[in-house]
């Protein structure tokens, strides 16, 4: 199974990328200098302020690892959404395919990607609030669990009644 990157830019940096191959870029992070190609496993949102960038769609056989260039930003009141990487211009030259996206497509692809991932916030919020005891499972008159689609029903508790 192939595992794919994303790597954005304007329209002269992708067309480059297409005819020549990746180039190493130098970037300072957390005190550090690193060198490679930044590319991450989500392709992030279209940029208004940005209208001419691209999108390139970079694919990896599953014997690439990347651990060791993953980059582990750790900001609490900002939480990543998804995972990224400088990797070596050279091994995305020799081991990556690349595709350009359309527009469209990026659009489509962040969407796919954000629904789930939304999903996931929420049911960790949900089961937050039950943990937290904010939400119980609705009961009937005899103290019965009540079920909608085989699934339990919550309401407020009365920690959760403000």
């Amino acid at each position: 199974m192939y595992t794919y990157y994303y790597h954005s830019g304007d329209a002269d940096e992708i067309q480059a990328i297409l005819r020549d191959g990746f180039i190493d870029i130098t970037k300072q992070i957390d005190g550090l200098l690193k060198r490679g190609v930044y590319i991450a496993d989500a392709p992030g949102e279209l940029d208004s302020d940005y209208p001419l960038d691209q999108l390139l769609e970079i694919t990896l056989p599953p014997e690439i690892d990347l651990r060791k260039w993953r980059l582990v930003f750790v900001i609490p009141e900002k939480p990543c959404r998804w995972q990224e990487w400088i990797v070596p211009a050279d091994l995305l030259n020799k081991q990556a395919r690349v595709r350009l996206l359309t527009n469209q497509e990026w659009e489509g692809l962040w969407a796919n990607i954000l629904q789930p991932r939304r999903a996931g916030e929420l049911m960790r919020a949900f089961d937050s609030l039950v943990a937290d005891g904010y939400l119980e499972i609705a009961r009937d008159s005899e103290g019965q669990p009540i079920y909608r689609n085989g699934d339990p029903a919550y309401i407020w508790s009365e920690k959760g009644i403000v």
